[in-house]
């Protein structure tokens, strides 16, 4: 698969230089796949990687469109979040936290589906306290 990911990569950065507005979801779309695909590969360089570009992407719409966006960039920031603990980098697993738990909460307030993600969220949240008092 990821010889596919990647060609629709191609082929989707040549549409989104060319039509910028029409591509940049369908291209963060594919961006988030790469991301998901080199986790579950354990590369988490390139799953970090391609995540970042992601949610550069989505935070562009999201700035357009909020209602329209914010589940998927909470998305991946959760993604990142959880490539951040499998690396152990604990400062940017904390700051990822924030940012999904704060968009989950959002959510959550229009969508009682997601009050599972805020807490789950929280519990990591008040876990990493603990952690960081010891």
């Amino acid at each position: 698969s990821e010889e596919y990911y990647l060609k629709a990569l191609e082929n989707k950065t040549q549409l989104f230089t060319q039509y910028p507005d029409a591509y940049r979801a369908s291209l963060a779309m594919t961006q988030n796949n790469l991301g998901a695909l080199y986790d579950d590969l354990d590369d988490y360089a390139k799953a970090e990687e391609y995540y970042l570009k992601a949610l550069e992407n989505k935070t562009q719409l999201f700035t357009q469109n909020p209602d329209a966006y914010r589940a998927s960039m909470a998305m991946t920031q959760w993604n990142l979040m959880l490539v951040y603990a499998k690396t152990e980098n604990w400062e940017k697993y904390d700051d990822m936290l924030e940012k999904a738990l704060k968009n989950y909460e959002e959510l959550a307030r229009r969508n009682s589906q997601y009050q599972e993600d805020v807490e789950n969220l929280r519990k990591r949240k008040e876990q990493r306290t603990a952690e960081k008092g010891q």
